[in-house]
């Protein structure tokens, strides 16, 4: 009888495989070392030129961009992860752009967004461009009235980082008409009072901030070459210690560089650093893009490594997140043709080697700066592109194939056992639940109704548990597609069974 209910099993399963009709090809997506690449959103119109973007997240689903240009302080938010964007002016009535390059800044930490700008009344366009500050505590929804820092008159905003009550923003200030060497202003109480640091810094300065800990990369001129030199602070920039050149000190000159920091503890921290090298370079356009890393805080540095295929890469960008998958950008010289691309490359964990190179702009001319981010399930870039005669902001997403999954072992199963995925029929994402009572190496995969594997979900040793996996189809086409668990325990007795479950777009 049982032999007879698996002989009918299987002629179900065949007849379905011949009546689903075949999956329709993705549309305008691109998947790369199990990423999806979703089609560019353009979030400016070609009202005015749109300049330099900065990119910042608050949790997996709410997205703040700003960027420079036009008369008001730009913003354009996504609370769907980067699925639709609303734009806006932030501010609507007394705040223009002087007509010198100053740049904006935004920050995040959970709910608690900072717009950094500088401007003048249009009222008073003699004023100095003071740095405005505009909070938000709730993901961007309001926004406070703005406040004031300092009376330096600002030609640059140069980085911006938060961590807890403390902020830090490193600025070009301008006397009598000149551009003088950068200064540091401190707040350690969300914002509300800020102090200077005494020390000016060399030009491209760049923060980052970990519990206790001030870090910093600038420009120092060794053996008359410009070189990249670390130092941090434990009294937020008042002393400054371990002053190290991370920049092989060769005559050839380091040129822009990008820093982030994960934000873990105060021992353990990650801290990155990436630059334009003149390695291998004939120029100053187009050179070798490098990082190094640090994963204990800025104590100790490990070996610089090349990311850039050809020396080509100019003005990187870095993203961490809390588990050290690390995501570097940067603008790319295809062919020495003077037609530039952005390219990101990603690492999954220390442990493993950065992906190849992926072109996420294939077809377009990027120009300008770009940013990146990190969510648990998906890379965000934005970058300058140029539509007709102006210069534009792009938004692209790059979704992860699968996600974690979420372990609930309070209680010990009784058996083997693989629930009926959540919703279904679902779009684009659904929850499949599985227990095992016994330790075991747990496989989990899906299929389409041709039998070719599309996802693995598991493929590892768990413990005796409930288990809950997270499948995102957002790369999909609509279908039926079925999910497998295998699972061995230690005495290699395999337990398998599999499910039905059908994505509708």
């Amino acid at each position: 009888m049982r032999s007879a209910e698996i002989h009918i099993g299987i002629k179900i399963f065949a007849i379905t495989i011949f009546v689903i009709a075949l999956p329709t090809l993705i549309k305008a997506q691109d998947t790369t070392d199990g990423i999806v690449w979703e089609p560019p959103i353009q979030l400016t119109d070609t009202s005015y030129s749109a300049y330099m973007p900065k990119i910042a997240l608050s949790g997996d689903d709410t997205i703040h961009v700003t960027w420079w240009g036009g008369l008001k302080i730009p913003y354009a938010s996504s609370t769907d992860g980067g699925c639709s964007w609303n734009v806006k002016d932030l501010i609507l009535d007394t705040i223009t752009y002087a007509k010198r390059f100053s740049s904006n800044l935004i920050t995040s930490q959970d709910n608690r967004v900072y717009m950094i700008s500088a401007g003048e009344p249009t009222s008073v366009a003699s004023k100095p461009r003071e740095i405005r500050i505009h909070k938000s505590s709730d993901g961007g929804i309001s926004w406070s009235s703005p406040i004031i820092v300092g009376k330096d008159s600002v030609a640059g905003l140069n980085s911006a980082n938060m961590n807890g009550d403390t902020l830090v923003i490193v600025y070009a200030p301008m006397v009598n008409g000149y551009v003088k060497r950068e200064m540091m202003i401190v707040s350690t109480d969300a914002g509300e009072t800020w102090e200077k640091r005494p020390d000016t810094l060399d030009g491209w300065t760049r923060i980052a901030l970990t519990p206790g800990t001030l870090h910093l990369v600038r420009d120092v001129f060794t053996n008359g070459a410009q070189e990249k030199l670390y130092m941090r602070s434990f009294d937020l920039g008042n002393t400054w210690f371990d002053k190290e050149t991370l920049s092989t000190v060769d005559g050839k000159w380091s040129y822009e560089h990008a820093m982030a920091s994960n934000n873990a503890n105060a021992d353990s921290a990650q801290i990155m650093v990436a630059w334009r090298d003149g390695l291998a370079c004939a120029g100053m356009v187009g050179c070798t893009i490098i990082e190094r890393e640090s994963r204990t805080n800025g104590e100790q540095w490990l070996s610089q490594e090349i990311l850039t295929e050809q020396p080509r890469g100019s003005v990187p960008s870095i993203a961490l997140d809390a588990k050290n998958m690390a995501a570097i950008s940067w603008k790319d010289e295809i062919d020495q043709l003077d037609i530039k691309r952005l390219f990101v490359r990603v690492r999954k964990d220390p442990d493993s080697t950065w992906c190849l190179p992926i072109d996420v702009t294939q077809g377009s001319y990027v120009t300008g700066m770009n940013d990146i981010a990190l969510s648990s399930n998906a890379i965000h870039v934005v970058y300058n592109n140029t539509v007709g005669n102006s210069f534009c902001v792009f938004y692209r997403r790059g979704i992860f194939l699968t996600t974690g999954i979420k372990e609930d072992n309070n209680e010990i199963p009784e058996g083997f056992s693989l629930s009926q995925n959540y919703p279904n029929p679902f779009n684009p994402s659904t929850k499949l639940s599985f227990d095992i009572s016994h330790s075991s190496f747990v496989s989990m995969k899906v299929y389409d109704v041709f039998g070719r594997e599309v996802a693995t979900l598991v493929n590892e040793i768990k413990q005796p548990g409930k288990y809950t996996v997270t499948w995102d189809a957002s790369s999909l086409a609509s279908g039926v597609y079925f999910y497998s668990l295998i699972s061995q325990d230690s005495r290699y007795k395999i337990y398998t069974e599999t499910k039905k479950a059908i994505l509708i777009k």
